[in-house]
């Protein structure tokens, strides 16, 4: 066992190594706790309620899709100039950068604000309005957990990611019998003020706001390929939801709401947290043109989360028996479909090192993501309407295709990675 542990230690630079463990140790604490908060949330909340606000969380994933490519672009090209040593640069990316994210964030407030007066249903509006201050709370934290990644703080920000994620599980669970619904949309909003402003004082003044239109058109050169990269991905998840909502209804929508749940907890806990951390030693090392090491990384890396991924999906139904039986009965159907849906986290894992590579500076093939993700997004819709036209098309089917679609855009990327990156500069 010892020699186990020390040939996954080997594997890192100490420093690289602790700050893993600091973000994997985050979200192995926290990620328990949000399970039982989710499981008493379900308890109180039956399967239409539910259907209807995972359908509200098509505002709460514009923080990661309502986005122009600000805060990947400050990691990418800040980091690098950084590595160069040239601080001028990175005060001008980091200002123009995080004053531009800002802006985006308020003006995604301010329009999620306005499109509740357009529901004659009250509490579908509160839930939006609720949604989108919550969207504007969770976007200034994403500043935040930026600079930190940037300055490579692993350590303050697991710190910060327990506190809220035990801040907002116990809160919701001592409210949502109470308030219900209410409960999941306030918390989170009340825990990102907090840290907010802990945050701040924490880091004190990281950036000026001002805006040089010249500097933050040469950010944006890089931020909007990110972005139609994001917002492609976004399209797919909003194509996923929408067909499902349109299709199958707020049961089958709440249904496929348990599954992505249940896949999200493992993503977040091994391919969101290690990547932010591995991310950047990829474009440190690409910097250096250590091309083979690069490789190297993204082969043994990605395969030993593949292998991990396989475990969880083997464990799965035997703890998806014992507690959904046990405390959640009315959530029995829902049990057949998270396992189908687990296969997508092996399938996520595939390109996870891969798209850090062909996107760094020194490959800079920023048009393949948005394209790959698009595609994908229309094999999906086009599949979907065909299963519908001859009344093929149940919950058990969409996933199927779902996965199939899922596997067609990460197979591409690991056969673009070996064109771009593979025979161009290792083999080479």
């Amino acid at each position: 066992m010892m020699n186990f542990l020390n040939k996954i230690t080997n594997k890192f630079s100490n420093k690289s190594f602790n700050d893993v463990l600091s973000m994997v140790g985050s979200q192995i604490l926290i990620n328990p706790l949000q399970m039982v908060k989710s499981f008493i949330v379900l308890k109180y909340i039956n399967p239409e309620i539910y259907g209807i606000l995972k359908s509200a969380e098509l505002i709460k994933m514009l923080n990661k899709f309502g986005s122009l490519g600000f805060k990947p672009t400050i990691i990418r090209n800040a980091r690098t100039a950084k590595s160069e040593g040239n601080n001028e640069e990175v005060m001008k990316i980091k200002n123009n950068g995080y004053s531009a994210e800002f802006l985006v964030s308020f003006l995604l407030f301010i329009i999620g604000l306005l499109s509740s007066l357009f529901f004659k249903d009250y509490l579908i509006s509160i839930i939006i309005i609720l949604s989108s201050i919550g969207l504007f709370t969770a976007k200034l934290f994403g500043i935040v957990q930026t600079e930190l990644q940037f300055n490579k703080e692993f350590s303050k920000l697991s710190q910060l990611i327990i506190f809220q994620g035990f801040f907002n599980s116990i809160v919701v669970i001592c409210l949502v019998p109470l308030i219900n619904i209410y409960a999941v949309l306030l918390v989170p909003i009340v825990s990102s003020l907090i840290i907010i402003t802990y945050a701040y004082n924490m880091l004190g003044k990281f950036f000026y706001f001002k805006i040089n239109w010249i500097d933050l058109k040469k950010i944006l050169k890089v931020g909007l390929p990110l972005t139609f990269g994001t917002l492609a991905f976004g399209f797919f998840r909003y194509t996923e939801r929408i067909l499902v909502i349109s299709y199958l209804g707020l049961i089958a929508t709440g249904l496929f709401g348990f599954a992505d749940m249940i896949a999200s907890i493992f993503i977040t806990i091994f391919l969101g947290s290690v990547l932010k951390v591995r991310g950047l030693e990829i474009y440190d090392l690409l910097a250096k043109s250590n091309y083979m090491k690069v490789h190297k990384m993204v082969v043994k890396e990605t395969s030993i989360l593949i292998s991990i991924s396989f475990g969880f999906i083997f464990l799965l139904p035997f703890i998806l028996n014992f507690i959904v039986l046990k405390f959640l009965p009315k959530w029995e159907e829902a049990i057949n479909i998270a396992i189908l849906f687990s296969y997508i986290i092996p399938i996520k894992l595939i390109s996870s090192y891969i798209a850090f590579v062909i996107k760094s500076p020194k490959i800079n093939k920023l048009n393949f993501e948005p394209i790959i993700q698009l595609t994908g997004a229309a094999f999906l819709l086009i599949i979907c309407v065909v299963l519908n036209s001859y009344n093929l098309l149940n919950l058990r089917n969409f996933i199927i295709v779902d996965l199939i679609a899922y596997g067609f855009i990460h197979i591409s990327y690991l056969i673009y990675y070996y064109k771009t990156f593979y025979f161009r500069f290792v083999r080479n």
